[in-house]
């Protein structure tokens, strides 16, 4: 069974870490080996102002980062962000989601879906 968690940016800077929608936390700590299967976020007001993601683990930047474009579902066409092996996570590592690349400040929502 696919497992849904949402991070959403602030609505009013332009770059920074997004927040647990149900908790407000900044990081996400899973307490068992995760695979991130994939990543959305629909478009918003202005799409100019749709956020980029990168993921932080462990207070460290990946290389993991995603375009608003890569992320939006009408540009995926039914397609994994992160296909074809997903991103594996080891328990408790904390996973930050960062987000930048915005004009202009707007609340955006990433979905990340696990198993």
């Amino acid at each position: 069974m696919v497992n849904i968690k949402q991070f959403v940016t602030d609505g009013v800077a332009k770059a920074g870490v997004g927040a647990d929608a149900l908790t407000g936390l900044l990081f996400w700590q899973p307490q068992r080996d995760i695979t991130i299967v994939d990543l959305d976020q629909p478009t918003g007001a202005a799409l100019a102002n749709d956020s980029d993601w990168q993921i932080a683990a462990d207070g460290a930047a990946t290389t993991y980062i995603f375009f608003a474009e890569q992320l939006n579902p009408a540009n995926k066409g039914g397609k994994s962000a992160v296909a074809p092996n997903g991103i594996k996570v080891r328990r408790g590592t904390v996973l930050q989601f960062n987000w930048l690349g915005q004009a202009a400040a707007q609340a955006n929502a990433l979905t990340v879906y696990y198993v």
